[in-house]
């Protein structure tokens, strides 16, 4: 099936296809489940580490990115760091509701910077994008809600 043919299913709201395009996506979901060195979770229900929701983002991203023409030009590379490092301050803060976090937004920007600081140089550049001052997290926000 084409990126057309499976855009217009999709817009269709043909539940069957959705369903399936679904389950197909939740095979790779599988892979968050497998704790690696043969080991299992401690807890008996399903937790989910931000670690585990970043690579579900790149799956998803996977999917949909192609679907949507006016992203065909898209710089795929920048993409993909935004969705990688848009939890960043979630290595100080955890990850907090979004609501919170946006009552919170100076501790917040204060977390992404202090965790940018301590990677590599070569990372440091990376999870910054080339606008001044601004990094990465609040661009994200904006631009992964217009996606």
């Amino acid at each position: 099936m084409t990126t057309s043919e499976t855009l217009q299913k999709i817009l269709s709201e043909d539940i069957t296809f959705v369903l399936s395009e679904h389950k197909k996506l939740r095979s790779l979901y599988a892979l968050k489940e497998e704790i690696r060195y043969e080991r299992v979770r401690e807890t008996p229900f399903v937790t989910e580490s931000v670690a585990e929701h970043v690579y579900g983002m790149h799956c998803l991203c996977d999917y949909f990115l192609p679907l949507d023409e006016r992203l065909a030009n898209a710089d795929i590379a920048k993409i993909r760091t935004m969705i990688q490092y848009h939890d960043i301050d979630e290595v100080k803060t955890g990850d907090v509701p979004n609501y919170i976090k946006t009552v919170n937004s100076s501790s917040e920007q204060v977390a992404v910077e202090e965790v940018i600081c301590a990677l590599p140089t070569i990372m440091q550049k990376k999870s910054r994008l080339p606008c001044g001052n601004t990094t990465l997290k609040r661009l994200l926000k904006q631009n992964l809600q217009k996606l």
